[in-house]
């Protein structure tokens, strides 16, 4: 069976409704792509164990960030001291493996934090830098990064939705 693992880091607060809602349209996706023997896998804060390890709740993020196929850092009015750690570490992990995907996606905003400014003006080339002013276009990412991954289905999108092999998977 094919697995896509996809990491999603973003601020806690901010971005709170956005990571269910991406978690619910990967969940429908994966409900098509099973018969296409192929498996998505959504990685966000709320998935991991409650209990704090005695070395904190990163080290929990990194390994789940090691093994990831995409990496989708949501950047909002600021940018956290958590979110440029996991991107450190999926800079890390490209550097080691080579095959992990990195998508910087920027939400449009009135006003934003200096750090965010700093932050995006350092990007390599090896990342993809989007910005997005509702959910919808962040779904349209995803299809497009997840639909790049996958050898045994096409996933597309079409009027409005995501589509698996011909058959509509989720409304974006």
């Amino acid at each position: 069976m094919e697995k896509i693992k996809i990491f999603l880091a973003s601020s806690i607060k901010e971005f709170a409704d956005t990571r269910l809602e991406l978690k619910d349209f990967v969940r429908r996706l994966d409900d098509r792509l099973i018969d296409c023997d192929a498996y998505l896998y959504l990685f966000i804060c709320e998935c991991a164990d409650n209990a704090i390890a005695d070395e904190g709740k990163q080290p929990e993020y990194n390994r789940e960030l090691n093994d990831s196929n995409l990496c989708f850092l949501l950047v909002g009015q600021n940018i956290g001291q958590f979110t440029i750690e996991e991107y450190d570490y999926a800079q890390k992990t490209l550097n080691e493996r080579g095959n992990l995907k990195i998508h910087i996606v920027l939400k449009q905003c009135d006003t934003v934090d200096a750090s965010v400014e700093e932050f995006t003006k350092t990007l390599p080339e090896n990342v993809t830098r989007t910005d997005f002013a509702e959910t919808r276009e962040l779904k349209m990412l995803l299809v497009s990064a997840i639909s790049k991954e996958l050898k045994n289905a096409s996933l597309i999108v079409d009027g409005g939705f995501a589509i698996v092999n011909g058959k509509v998977a989720a409304k974006l």
